[in-house]
């Protein structure tokens, strides 16, 4: 059915009919000079070459390595998202006397770190046998932030962190104190089954432990 011509054409329709001629125009510009410089002028160069059927070796080197870029850009972002959710975890068990709003603080970041992941592996299932190399590769990093924030204990009020052991606020006490390995598994640092195609992510904020002292 034809849109009522008193009806307000929707964000797409504007959209389309804005960026229409200005795509076209760049399909056709025959500019080989785009690569490395203007990524959507670059692509829609392809784009219009590949359709024409006038693309050379030239393209397809460049293809293949902008291909290869993006691959590795979507697994240093999962990367990064598993490498957030570790630091999360690891202050969530460790931090001591850590207030409800700096808990709260950090669970919103491991709700939003999980979405991030969640998203990205049910756009691209051929993440999925990579994750468990993403959390080797992120363990270390993460247990390093950790230790570092739990050595400053910066999340802690200064009259309250004064009177704190120098013992407990050493980088090596803190370096003992956490976990060498990874103590969580796949499931419970994503918060949902990964290879379970009916699994949802339902509590972003849920933890693989039980919450250390916490006020009765």
């Amino acid at each position: 059915m034809s849109r009522n011509s008193q009806q307000q054409p929707t964000p797409l329709e504007n959209w389309k009919e804005d960026t229409d001629p200005l795509i076209e125009e760049l399909l056709n510009s025959g500019d080989h000079s785009l690569h490395g410089k203007d990524s959507i002028g670059w692509m829609y160069y392809v784009v219009g070459r590949l359709q024409n059927g006038s693309f050379d070796r030239i393209d397809l080197a460049h293809i293949i390595s902008t291909f290869l870029l993006l691959a590795d850009t979507i697994f240093s972002r999962c990367r990064f998202n598993f490498q957030e959710c570790l630091i999360a975890l690891l202050l969530l068990k460790h931090a001591p006397s850590s207030s409800s709003q700096t808990r709260n603080e950090w669970k919103n970041k491991l709700a939003h770190f999980r979405l991030q992941i969640e998203a990205l592996i049910r756009e691209n299932d051929s993440l999925k046998p990579f994750v468990p190399a993403m959390i080797r590769y992120a363990w270390p990093i993460a247990r390093s932030s950790a230790a570092n924030t739990l050595t400053w204990g910066l999340y802690i009020e200064e009259d309250r962190r004064a009177r704190i052991p120098a013992g407990k606020r050493s980088a090596s006490h803190w370096n003992n104190l956490l976990e060498t390995d990874c103590p969580w598994s796949a499931d419970e640092i994503i918060g949902f089954h990964l290879n379970d195609p009916d699994s949802n992510l339902t509590d972003t904020r849920a933890l693989p432990f039980d919450e250390p002292n916490l006020p009765r």
